[in-house]
């Protein structure tokens, strides 16, 4: 019976003191982080593991000091140990998808790629899958960059770099296929700009579906399908004076390319963008007359072109445009013995502003 006792007395003993040397071991490595002294609580956690490997706690803290460490890899094999005995222990989940992003940052094309991906399996989160949209923009697979901030926007709708990314990764797609003069599919992608574009948004946040649509309309040299595309924009921004702004200027740019210079073309580009002007004008204050501004050059100048009047490209949106030229003592813009092919034939005085 005795020895019995001795035995249950000996077990306590060796139970009473090792949980109370696990508590004060924890206590002294919950010290060092708080002082942040990484490497010291790194050493210990690595001790403390060894004698309590059923510690839950001790594999996600250790994660998160080799994550300030920056020793990522050491880090990332903690948390598979760990997730190997609690594969739902949220906590290291969470610090496994930090490592996996802090070593993508440091590799490069399908590396990054599958780590990030890898780490959208263990622990999603919307930063995550913006990194994953644009390391895959960054070598050009726009098809999958795309995919994935699509996803995001359906997945993390208050998330708003999916949406401010989108616009731009599917000009780039564009853009590629601009390249390849695929007429057919320039015209698709204009198709779907149109489409894309938002009233409710404002074009700032829009401006690369209105460049796909107006480089999109110069590269087709469709006549009608400008007209179709426009006549579209106008039933579904009645009142956006950038639309008729657009218009009035690519009318004009567009046909010029191919074509000679037309009175009849320049009037009807200018009447667009004069109403462009007055739509603007109809939903803003206009600002005070500011008056004895002194005028900005140094030495003898003229006026190229002044706003509004005859000058389609001053009109519009462009409607208070001046464009001035230096000019030399005989009223010459350019050495007449010079071809005018650099900047250097050009008279150079106004070129200090005061």
């Amino acid at each position: 019976m005795n020895s019995i006792k001795l035995a249950l007395f000996l077990i306590c003993s060796y139970l009473l003191s090792t949980a109370v040397g696990a508590k004060i071991k924890s206590q002294i490595i919950v010290e060092y982080i708080q002082n942040k002294r990484w490497s010291v609580a790194e050493k210990e956690l690595a001790s403390y593991q060894k004698q309590y490997p059923q510690k839950k706690w001790a594999y996600s803290t250790r994660a998160w000091v080799l994550e300030n460490l920056k020793k990522y890899d050491r880090g990332i094999r903690v948390c598979r140990r760990g997730l190997a005995k609690w594969p739902e222990e949220e906590k290291l989940r969470k610090a496994y998808g930090r490592l996996l992003n802090h070593k993508a940052k440091k590799t490069y094309g399908k590396q990054t790629q599958k780590l990030l991906q890898q780490s959208l399996e263990i622990y999603p989160r919307a930063s995550t899958q913006h990194q994953l949209a644009k390391s895959y923009r960054r070598s050009k697979d726009y098809d999958k960059a795309i995919y994935y901030l699509e996803q995001g926007i359906s997945r993390y709708p208050d998330y708003p770099y999916f949406r401010q990314s989108l616009p731009y990764t599917r000009y780039l797609k564009f853009k590629g296929i601009l390249q390849n003069k695929q007429t057919k599919a320039i015209k698709d992608q204009v198709q779907l700009a149109v489409s894309w574009l938002q009233p409710k948004l404002s074009f700032d946040k829009q401006y690369h579906y209105l460049l796909m649509i107006r480089f999109g309309l110069r590269a087709a040299q469709d006549k009608d399908f400008f007209e179709d595309t426009y006549q579209t924009l106008f039933q579904k921004f009645p009142k956006q004076a950038r639309i008729y702004d657009d218009y009035g200027f690519q009318l004009y740019a567009n046909y010029r390319l191919t074509h000679p210079y037309k009175a009849s073309l320049k009037k009807k580009a200018i009447h667009y963008r004069r109403k462009a002007y007055q739509l603007f004008w109809n939903k803003h204050r206009k600002p005070s007359p500011i008056a004895n501004l002194a005028f900005p050059l140094n030495g003898r100048n003229m006026i190229w072109s002044e706003f509004g009047g005859s000058a389609m490209t001053h009109n519009g949106y462009a409607n208070f445009c001046y464009d001035f030229a230096a000019v030399n003592q005989d009223g010459q813009y350019k050495n007449p013995q010079k071809s005018g092919t650099k900047n250097s034939h050009y008279v150079q005085v106004a070129t200090t502003v005061k």
